[in-house]
Order: C-alpha cells, then sequence, then structure tokens
C-alpha cells in the first residue's frame, strides 16, 4: 500500500497582517503618548487644511477653510470621515484625533497586508510574500500613519480592485459591479485615483483585448473613477460660480 503525499502549503497572510498592525500602533502609540511638539513634526500641512475643512464642516455646514468662502478640490471620503469623528466624539483634542486615525489606518494597511498576500498565494507565488511585505515597513508607509491624509483609504481600496481583477473564480457580472462601485469610492478617497486605472485599462487593450472580461473589468474600474472626478468637476464649477454670482450682489443696506 502506498502513502499519497499530500503538498501543504503555509499560508503567512495572517502573520505579516499581523505584524504590520502591530508595528503601526506601536508608532501610533509612541506618539499618542508624547508631547503636541512632537506629535506635529509627523503631520503634513496639508493635514491641518483637512482638519480645518471637517471641523468647518461639521460646526457651521459647509466645506470652508476660512469660514466663509467654500473650498473645492479636496478628497471628500476622508474629509466626511474627519467631519463624522468631529462630531461623534464631540471635537476630540488634537492628540485623540490622530489616535483614532492611526489605528484606522493601522487596520487599514493591515488589511492590504492581507490582500496582497493572498494575491500572490493565489498566483501560486508565496515565496514572493515575504518580499512584497518589505514595502509595508518602509519609512514612508511609517510616516503615512501618523500624518492624517487620505492614503490609508486609497492604498486597501486599489488593492482590493486589483484582487478582484486577477479573480478568475468570481462571476464576471459580480466582478464588473464590485470593480465600478470601489472605482467610484476610490475617486471618493481621492480624485485623481483613476488614473492608475488608465495603465490597467491600456495594459488590457493592448495584451488582454481576447479576454473581454478581464478588459471590462479594467475599464470599468476607470469608468467608475471618471465618473466621480466628472461629477466633482460639474459640482465644484457650479458652486463657483454661485458664489461668483453673490460676490458681485451688492450688500444690503
Amino acid at each position: 500500500m502506498t502513502k499519497e503525499k499530500f503538498k501543504t502549503k503555509i499560508y503567512p497572510g495572517y502573520f505579516f497582517a499581523f505584524l504590520v498592525f502591530l508595528t503601526f500602533s506601536i508608532r501610533v502609540i509612541y506618539f499618542f503618548s508624547g508631547t503636541n511638539e512632537r506629535l506635529v513634526t509627523t503631520i503634513p500641512d496639508d493635514a491641518f487644511c483637512y482638519l480645518t475643512i471637517a471641523e468647518n464642516r461639521a460646526k457651521i455646514g459647509i466645506w470652508s477653510f476660512d469660514g466663509i468662502s467654500a473650498t473645492t478640490g479636496f478628497h471628500p471620503l476622508h474629509a466626511y470621515i474627519l467631519c463624522g469623528i468631529n462630531k461623534l466624539f464631540a471635537f476630540p483634542e488634537f492628540k485623540y484625533l490622530v489616535l483614532i486615525f492611526g489605528l484606522f489606518a493601522s487596520l487599514a494597511y493591515s488589511y492590504t497586508s492581507l490582500i496582497i498576500s493572498k494575491i500572490l498565494y493565489d498566483l501560486e507565488a508565496e515565496a514572493v510574500i515575504p518580499l512584497a511585505q518589505i514595502l509595508f515597513f518602509t519609512p514612508i508607509f511609517y510616516f503615512q500613519i501618523t500624518s492624517l491624509m487620505e492614503t490609508w483609504l486609497v492604498i486597501p481600496i486599489q488593492a482590493k480592485m486589483l484582487q478582484l481583477v486577477l479573480n478568475k473564480k468570481l462571476k464576471c457580472n459580480i466582478k464588473f459591479c464590485a470593480i465600478f462601485l470601489l472605482g467610484f469610492l476610490s475617486s471618493l478617497a481621492r480624485i485623481d485615483s483613476g488614473l492608475i486605472w488608465v495603465s490597467f485599462s491600456a495594459i488590457s487593450l493592448f495584451f488582454y483585448k481576447n479576454n473581454q472580461c478581464f478588459f471590462k473589468t479594467t475599464a470599468l474600474g476607470l469608468l467608475g473613477s471618471v465618473y466621480r472626478d466628472w461629477e466633482t468637476d460639474r459640482k465644484s464649477t457650479r458652486l463657483n460660480s454661485s458664489h461668483l454670482k453673490l460676490s458681485r450682489m451688492p450688500s444690503s443696506a
């Protein structure tokens, strides 16, 4: 009697995801437990603009930096989350805001790590997983954890979109809907996120044009992003026109 040999694949995705969350959380807690002066050094100027815009939205109901003129051209999903946290936690102290966002970002990047491991695992490239995970332990990712910027939303969404594109088991119709919705969500997270899907669509057009499902999937990812960008530009133009008209109206005595 011969014994059948089974090859057991060890899936390291959960280990790396936990390691990412642990190391990122340590950084967040380190800065949270320190002084505001030390914390400020990790946050770019753009983040302070977001904080002001979101705070004014929560207080006076308009997206505005100075509390008077409407602000356009920002990435709305991140701003809405900031606004929601301000309302939910009654405008928390600055360092608590960093703590909340830092832990959210740690979870988001941990999930991204898991997605990347799953993609490589499904492609039978398990040996590459540790190499791919090195990116999460570079200075640029550590900086993003406490930056209060929108990157923590953009990267997981884009990673999930890529996973769906490469998933051959998922039915095309389900994949089409999911990719379009994620493309729309991605453009809410960052207005110019559709640029990466221009590249994916071009690659699928030239190299995978016979694979209709793959081509349509990448095209729908691009369409979801472009539609959101077009809506943003249209509304911004209308809003700016309205404020221009109001500014030209004579003030009442």
